[in-house]
């Protein structure tokens, strides 16, 4: 069990955690996640969803996209999916102990455990129609360097959708805006990907702001 505690308003301890010591925090508080970061606490989940479901207009469709839910955790943002029509999702996560509170909701079909990085991944390239992540960004969980994969394995004309606090993507006083859109950007500039959506949305968590963007794979 890990012997780090975190505060919830505080996540830059996670950034000196190596990653056994992250799978480790994951497990001990999985049991508790729904209740401290459910959907009745933070809009994250549900503006993560909505916002694919403006990309994917049509319900029907909807039955047959293939998405992969990135840092799915105990599977909140998989439960507003599956509240739109959505039902081919898949999820990946590290912690194993998050995952086996994902699987008791009937949301998923594959789980993958592991870690998402700049470190090339076992998934085929263009596997899936739409990747969704929420809470994901900045202290130390997913690296700017995972959205190459993240590019990779969405195919062409499929969406990627991400939503972070608005502390650490927002335009003027992100803290790690920098580091993300620089790569972001040069997806962009080399024809990989274009952005379609950059918007801010109020109680992402809590009072807290958050950041939403959608990009359109080419």
């Amino acid at each position: 069990m890990s012997s780090v505690k975190i505060n919830p308003s505080d996540w830059t301890v996670y950034t000196s955690m190596d990653s056994t010591e992250k799978i480790e925090y994951y497990n001990e508080i999985a049991s508790m996640y729904d209740t401290d970061y459910g959907t009745d606490r933070r809009r994250g989940p549900f503006a993560t969803a909505a916002a694919l479901g403006a990309c994917v207009k049509d319900e029907n469709q909807r039955k047959s996209v293939r998405i992969l839910d990135v840092a799915a955790g105990t599977g909140i943002v998989g439960e507003e999916l599956q509240k739109l029509g959505f039902t081919e999702i898949d999820a990946l996560d590290p912690s194993p102990g998050m995952l086996d509170h994902a699987r008791k909701k009937g949301v998923y079909t594959n789980f993958l455990c592991q870690f998402l990085t700049e470190k090339p991944c076992d998934i085929q390239t263009g596997s899936y129609d739409c990747v969704v992540m929420c809470s994901a960004i900045g202290s130390g969980h997913v690296p700017a360097e995972a959205f190459l994969e993240i590019q990779r394995i969405t195919r062409p004309g499929g969406f990627v959708v991400l939503a972070a606090n608005a502390k650490d993507l927002h335009k003027d006083y992100g803290n790690c805006r920098q580091e993300f859109c620089r790569l972001f950007d040069t997806l962009e500039a080399h024809g990989k990907w274009v952005k379609v959506t950059e918007k801010t949305f109020p109680c992402y968590n809590g009072e807290i702001d958050g950041i939403l963007m959608t990009f359109r794979v080419c």
